[in-house]
């Protein structure tokens, strides 16, 4: 657990909480020998003088074990509250640490099992389970003595049944680890396959696959319960053989206390208490298995949250400087990036002025995003450097660099929220009038049309929005920021000749002071830029504006001609 308390700084004060839980459990234990003085005193000696000062022990006992208890369990959960918050926030600015190759190489549904049901199995661990064993350890410490004191060899032959329970306990908790991993597994493709199948729902009934994906998930559910149910079958197989060796308890506190009884060994006072005691007695064979069970899913989900949290992105945020980007050359000094034994982008040397536009464009996957995604450092160079203003762009923070660029991807992504709480994310400074403003900039003028209008709900990832629509709000979201540079993926795939013709002059437009960089398929969108980048195979093959590249009559002449005739490049 040292890694919960070093997420919390919390340490002392948990083992407080649970000292205290314990102190309001551990009171149990005086009723039952106050009840048995009672009985004695009344039945041994005849005087009931006592009774009422017994009684109001008794009352006294059980009512500051139910306020400690109290106390301790709301203070507890209060804990797990907490800690469910730290770390998940924690998790949270992790992931926003990791680069491209964690989260390209895991999926939601893995992170999501991690962050909601592993913490949950942590939390009910660390609020519930650990309570209940330091309360089962310490009871049967102090009820064990107590009765060793009463009756050595009645107290002996109670737990005769022990060591067995022991042993199948022993057993079982060497069996039962593979069926809670196998379950979580299969928990883990459900998940899976659910967000995948709801992402990719309008697809499903385009292909009117829905009936196969009902047998899929069925399939997938039909397969969980299994895991479950053989879970279960194995817990209660063990319960089964514990419960009926810990009832030989009570049969032998019957047969050999009520012996010792008539005996007169013992009284009855004395054989009340022990009655009182048999649960006890019996509780930590009985809970064994149970706390095993808590313990190997709290270890194993434990264990999932820490490889997370453990995780080592390749891009270090070490930078010390700030940067205050002004007027400063960005540079790519023989830029090469990989990703294992692929090769993004080769040899790039580029140098992108201040209040220019750069556009790239080339056939499909050829590295053109990867200049994009080399600028905000969601990959950083395998040989080479990028430096700004001289200086090498490592040595900035991460979010100083990114605070510069505004972003529009290839795949937009938007917010469960209004279009206004889409638009100003990057800017919660903005006014409804500059909101408005930016997204008549980006042509979003459909939103002006909307019964809310900009206060509407766009659903999640902007579901009731066409992709036209919300590659123009995405637009509108990167020029609210009001950035420095302002690099546009791709943007103009989904609109029509119309719109795509309005948002390129609105672009085209902005103030000169604005660096943009253009990524396109067309050469519509690029052949006012003041230097065009053509990429093929990996690598900038060619330089210069649109004019000078149409005479080198090569690579972009070539897609010049297929975009007249109406062929995409690279398509």
């Amino acid at each position: 657990m040292e890694w919960i308390f070093k997420l919390t700084k919390h340490k002392v004060r948990y083992y407080f909480y649970i000292i205290l839980m314990t102190i309001g459990d551990l009171s149990s234990i005086i009723p039952p020998i106050l009840f048995g003085t009672m009985i004695d005193e009344f039945i041994l000696n005849g005087s009931n003088a006592n009774i009422e000062i017994i009684a109001l022990k008794i009352f006294l006992t059980i009512l500051c074990g139910a306020t400690s208890s109290f106390c301790g369990v709301i203070l507890v959960r209060r804990f797990r509250t907490y800690m469910n918050t730290v770390i998940r926030g924690a998790c949270y600015e992790h992931l926003n640490e990791l680069d491209r190759k964690f989260h390209y190489g895991n999926n939601i549904g893995e992170i999501t099992t991690m962050i909601t049901t592993d913490l949950n199995s942590v939390g009910q661990f660390v609020a519930t389970t650990i309570n209940n064993i330091a309360f089962v350890i310490i009871s049967f410490s102090v009820v064990f003595i107590y009765c060793l004191f009463i009756n050595v060899s009645l107290t002996i032959l109670i737990l005769i049944p022990g060591p067995f329970i022991g042993y199948l306990s022993v057993k079982h908790m060497k069996k039962i680890p593979k069926f809670y991993d196998e379950r979580r597994e299969q928990r883990k493709r459900l998940n899976d396959y659910v967000s995948e199948i709801l992402e990719g729902i309008k697809v499903t009934r385009v292909l009117a696959t829905e009936n196969k994906e009902k047998t899929s998930l069925r399939k997938l559910n039909s397969d969980l319960t299994k895991k479950a149910l053989d879970l279960e079958i194995i817990k209660q197989k063990y319960n089964l053989k514990v419960n009926i060796l810990s009832e030989s308890m009570n049969l032998i506190l019957i047969l050999f206390g009520g012996l010792l009884l008539i005996k007169d060994v013992i009284t009855l006072g004395e054989l009340v208490m022990f009655r009182s005691f048999m649960w006890i007695m019996k509780e930590p064979f009985l809970s064994l298995a149970y706390y095993m069970d808590d313990y190997q899913e709290y270890k194993l989900s434990s264990e999932k949250i820490k490889q997370l949290l453990a995780v080592e992105s390749h891009i270090k945020d070490t930078g010390k400087k700030k940067l205050d980007y002004k007027k400063e050359d960005i540079v790519f000094n023989n830029v090469t990036v990989r990703f294992d034994d692929l090769c993004a982008i080769r040899g790039i040397n580029l140098k992108i002025k201040p209040g220019t536009t750069v556009a790239c464009i080339g056939e499909v996957a050829s590295g053109k995003s990867t200049i994009a995604n080399l600028l905000l450092r969601f990959v950083e160079p395998t040989e080479g450097d990028i430096l700004i203003g001289g200086v090498n762009y490592k040595k900035f923070k991460i979010d100083s660099l990114r605070d510069i660029f505004g972003y529009v991807s290839q795949t937009p992504f938007l917010y469960s929220d209004t279009i206004k709480n889409n638009v100003n994310y990057g800017n919660l400074d903005l006014t409804d009038e500059e909101i408005v403003k930016y997204l008549k900039m980006a042509k979003a003028d459909y939103v002006f049309d909307l019964e809310d209008g900009i206060n509407t709900i766009i659903g999640e990832n902007g579901v009731n929005l066409s992709g036209g629509e919300k590659q123009r709000l995405s637009l509108a979201r990167a020029l609210a920021k009001n950035p420095s540079i302002l690099i546009l993926d791709d943007i103009t795939s989904a609109l029509d000749i119309e719109t795509e013709v309005a948002v390129t002059e609105n672009i085209e437009n902005l103030p000169k002071k604005i660096t943009k960089i253009i990524i396109a398929q067309k050469v519509f969108s690029v052949k006012s830029a003041d230097q065009i980048l053509v990429f093929k195979n990996n690598e900038i093959v060619e330089m210069g504006t649109h004019p000078e590249l149409l005479d080198k009559n090569g690579e972009y002449k070539k897609i010049n001609d297929l975009n007249e005739s109406g062929v995409d490049y690279g398509n």
